[in-house]
């Protein structure tokens, strides 16, 4: 989501600053994500190479993952300085996979009628043929078929591509109770995912945990 680095903050004042943000975080997460509306959040400490929290977020088949970290790191083009501080803000959303399997069925249905009305098409031009000009003709007029069909055929395989747009707009026009519950609640996923990257990027989040640090910036 962001990331502060500075060659002047020593480790503890980096850990101070990243600790006031994980805190500032983990607020916000409680309110656009409450106990209330069904999620739960679990906290596990980052240690190694990432001194760090990441928080979990869950409901149903929705995760969501937010790390403040601190790390240290070279400075570009100055190899033989001492590594700098970094103060990193990441995270991640896994939605429910309804959509993925819907993709994938339609996918699979497409590949099968594709591969039906190539036969049909074959069998035709087979039972059609005939040497010389009636021959030509036949597979003239079929030709014309084909082509006159491949509207139709496109419906078949894809009918969202022609009715998707008027399917979209009435599903909207509806009242948000009466739409599919899972499209409902993944669209309040994403609202409240919306709204706590717009907070947590705002920059009172910041300047809360860079106040920490013991001088001014």
């Amino acid at each position: 989501m962001w990331s502060r680095r500075s060659t002047r903050w020593t480790s503890e004042q980096a850990t101070q600053a990243r600790a006031a943000l994980a805190a500032s975080v983990e607020r916000v997460i409680q309110l656009h994500f409450p106990a209330s509306a069904g999620y739960t959040t679990s906290k596990t400490a980052l240690s190694g190479m990432l001194d760090g929290t990441r928080l979990s977020v869950a409901r149903g088949e929705f995760r969501a993952v937010v790390s403040t970290q601190h790390f240290t790191e070279p400075v570009p083009m100055a190899p033989n300085a001492p590594r700098r501080h970094a103060i990193r803000l990441v995270g991640s959303i896994r939605e429910p996979a309804g959509g993925e399997r819907a993709d994938e069925l339609t996918q699979q249905r497409a590949l099968a009628m594709l591969a039906a009305f190539t036969l049909l098409t074959a069998l035709l031009f087979y039972l059609t043929w005939v040497p010389g000009f009636w021959g030509t003709a036949r597979a003239t007029l079929m030709f014309g078929f084909v082509i006159m069909m491949t509207p139709a055929i496109a419906w078949l395989l894809n009918p969202a591509a022609f009715s998707g747009e008027l399917q979209g707009s009435a599903l909207r026009a509806l009242p948000v109770a009466e739409r599919d519950p899972v499209a409902r609640a993944g669209e309040d996923h994403r609202t409240r995912w919306r709204e706590f990257r717009e907070a947590v990027n705002a920059e009172d989040v910041v300047i809360l945990s860079l106040n920490a640090l013991p001088f001014r910036r």
